[in-house]
């Protein structure tokens, strides 16, 4: 390992993310057929950013120039006790603080420290925030696979984590890509009650117009009464972990190591009255360091009449 590598992944660990790999940038030429697949189905919902700057989603060099590296960091958000009182069960990753944040300001000093070695040169981090295939390049980075769900997978951490990048001009050396896949594993895609998860072998993916997940966040339209029953019968009031619950990876994994997305002990507890009797200002005060805020409360009561 270079002398640059082995200092980047020696930082990346002493801020506590629980793993990082490095790719080489590149342009992502494989991954256009069934981005343009997937986009021509409609399969991006209202999503309509996914189907914008489409050439930079596929070569990130266009976002820094002179971009050699992707580092890649992974940061799990899993604790074993996460038992909600309430049937309006809330996905484990937003019931501690808002992800986009932490990890974003986790990056940054990650950069801070980087630019202190290497001054000349330049970085550009993203937390799902920017036009980067993050898990296709963790992929690249040896850091997982894609699962049938199309979620990264970790032979140690699972799938409940999240995943930051940072570009850089500096070349580093690169991790080798994981060959393992779920084989004949198809638990996700069985388990998931509305079939949201493409059952082909050539291209697993996820169609958020199924996807109960999609429907609590990314929907703005109202709730058709078919999504309604759905939500209900299984208890999905915002985010959903059933395809993850499930995974065989995700059976025996330890306690994430970062206190910030430690579920917030006030959301374990809510009830199911607290939940319909929460008013606005209730709302902003109880949600305000989870990402469950960006729903906004019109957001919030329209989840919530899934259940009344």
């Amino acid at each position: 390992m270079t002398g640059e590598t082995a200092n980047i992944k020696s930082e990346a660990q002493k801020l506590g993310f629980n793993a990082c790999g490095i790719a080489q940038v590149e342009k992502l030429d494989s991954e256009l057929p069934r981005l343009k697949s997937w986009l021509d189905n409609g399969s991006n919902g209202e999503m309509s950013y996914l189907s914008r700057n489409v050439e930079t989603w596929l070569n990130p060099a266009l976002l820094l120039d002179g971009a050699k590296s992707m580092i890649v960091v992974l940061q799990s958000y899993y604790y074993k006790e996460a038992n909600q009182q309430s049937k309006f069960r809330i996905a484990r990753y937003a019931l501690g603080n808002d992800y986009h944040e932490v990890i974003k300001n986790k990056l940054q000093l990650f950069i801070d420290r980087l630019k202190e070695k290497y001054p000349l040169s330049n970085f550009r981090l993203s937390v799902d925030t920017s036009p980067v295939k993050e898990k296709v390049w963790a992929q690249k980075a040896g850091l997982g696979w894609i699962g049938k769900n199309s979620l990264l997978i970790n032979r140690s951490l699972g799938s409940f984590f999240f995943i930051g990048t940072v570009i850089t001009d500096i070349e580093l050396e690169v991790d080798q890509p994981v060959s393992q896949t779920c084989g004949n594993c198809r638990k996700c895609i069985d388990d998931c009650p509305t079939k949201a998860i493409a059952d082909d072998e050539t291209f697993h993916h996820i169609d958020p117009r199924k996807c109960m997940s999609y429907w609590t966040i990314e929907q703005r339209a109202d709730l058709t009464q078919e999504q309604k029953k759905n939500l209900a019968e299984n208890n999905i009031f915002y985010g959903c972990d059933l395809c993850q619950n499930v995974c065989p990876f995700n059976q025996k994994l330890k306690d994430s190591t970062e206190e910030k997305f430690k579920p917030n002990p006030d959301l374990l507890r809510l009830t199911d009255d607290d939940f319909l009797l929460l008013d606005e200002d209730g709302f902003k005060k109880l949600f305000n360091k989870s990402s469950i805020k960006r729903l906004k409360y019109k957001g919030f009561k329209r989840n919530l009449s899934s259940f009344i």
